[in-house]
């Protein structure tokens, strides 16, 4: 146990001084934290704008120009669009569309609109962004126009005509099983983590054991250590410096979302991210760690069986395409809705596949609680069976130089003796 403390410190020692991995850490925090801050400092902005008298963005509107050829009072058109778009603003105007498009040029109108009949127009603008979505807007504008124009013409009162245009319906969900729009952001962002987090860290651990190998370094430290002790410090050293490194990031994710909550309250995908139960984010956590460990040890003994760190890549190739097939198989089954199919039941139980799959399943899916502890309990013998097979792998592995070892032909060498 003296052992493995050693190394543990050790490793993590050298994550902490490693100016790369401080400098991502700090980079991403600070990015989390203009990115949730970002709307009090939007406001903070408005208001010394508007202290010093210089016009603010919700002062600012773009103006339209709206021009009603359809014999309809272009009044009544003006004010109707007016009020179903109250960011612009509306101007009436009598020419012909090349004045029109030379005003939209030089800036004097953003965009213009002008009726020929009660279901025909035209839309005249310079650029459209690839998020404008006026049109579908417009479009939506002209056909209740025309629905309020016939429902006078046919003798219905204005203020009747407005009241049934208008009119809602009031609706209640009672939900029974689970929402998946509720469920979805968070299970992407926890999932991409932990995907970016084994990719990363994974490689570091494989690296910085070819590495030692390389340097014959490892030749003193697998006579005064033992192999089990070795790898298991160098997986926990890594595995709780990301630990540390998600934990300052998902803090100060947690701490400014709620300084700042009341600024997020209208947008779905951020309060939808936050407002996860105690329990989910606890099963979270736990699948999150255990997948984490699991290819960690994989990677540590792959990368003692490479010579040379070129050939870190090769050793840890199969692994790294069966983790993104995995990755690859989520992802397409929450993106479907199918995330309680036939294929992600078999993978949730699969240690290779269940720690994203599993979690998937039971943020977005019906799980019972049996299925979970079944999961977690594979998933935990996998691990520690996997640590101490990786061990065996990482005691011949890192004293074999010349050529990159296949897994076969350590087992083969281990059966003749060797």
């Amino acid at each position: 146990m003296k052992q493995l403390f050693t190394v543990f410190k050790f490793e993590l020692y050298n994550y902490y001084k490693n100016k790369i991995f401080i400098g991502i850490t700090l980079a991403l925090v600070l990015i989390i934290a203009g990115v949730l801050s970002f709307p009090r400092i939007m406001e903070t902005f408005d208001k010394k704008d508007s202290e010093t008298g210089a016009p603010t963005t919700n002062e600012e509107k773009s103006i339209i120009a709206l021009q009603d050829n359809s014999g309809a009072d272009a009044s009544m058109t003006l004010e109707f669009f007016a009020l179903s778009m109250p960011s612009y603003e509306f101007k009436l105007v009598d020419q012909d569309i090349e004045s029109i498009k030379s005003s939209i040029n030089n800036g004097e109108y953003s965009r213009a609109i002008i009726i020929d009949t009660q279901l025909k127009y035209k839309y005249i603008i310079d650029n459209i962004s690839i998020n404008d979505y006026t049109s579908n807007t417009i479009n939506s504008i002209v056909q209740e126009k025309y629905k309020f124009d016939e429902m006078n013409r046919l003798g219905i009162s204005e203020s009747d005509a407005m009241r049934i245009l208008t009119a809602s319906p009031e609706s209640e969900i009672i939900k029974i099983g689970k929402d998946q729009t509720e469920s979805f952001w968070f299970t992407y962002i926890i999932i991409f983590i932990l995907y970016m987090a084994i990719m990363m860290y994974g490689q570091m651990v494989a690296t910085n054991v070819a590495t030692e190998k390389s340097t014959r370094a490892m030749e003193m430290l697998i006579t005064s250590a033992k192999p089990v002790n070795l790898i298991f410090g160098k997986v926990f050293g890594s595995g709780f410096a990301g630990l540390t490194q998600m934990i300052a990031i998902f803090g100060t994710s947690f701490v400014l979302y709620n300084l700042n909550q009341s600024y997020w309250g209208e947008n779905y995908i951020i309060t939808t991210m936050f407002d996860i139960n105690l329990d989910v984010l606890i099963f979270s956590l736990v699948f999150f760690i255990l997948g984490y460990f699991l290819y960690s040890f994989i990677y540590g003994a792959l990368g003692s069986l490479a010579t040379r760190t070129e050939d870190i890549n090769v050793s840890i190739m199969p692994v790294t395409m069966i983790f993104v097939a995995a990755f690859m198989i989520v992802m397409f089954s929450m993106s479907s809705g199918n995330i309680d199919s036939t294929l992600m039941k078999i993978v949730s139980y699969i240690p290779f596949t269940s720690p994203m799959a599993m979690l998937a399943r039971m943020t977005m899916g019906e799980v019972p609680m049996i299925g979970i502890i079944a999961s977690i309990t594979i998933l935990i013998a996998s691990t520690i069976g996997i640590g101490y097979l990786s061990a065996k792998i990482y005691q011949m592995g890192v004293l074999l130089y010349g050529k990159t070892l296949k897994i076969s032909e350590l087992i083969k060498m281990k059966k003749q003796g060797l």
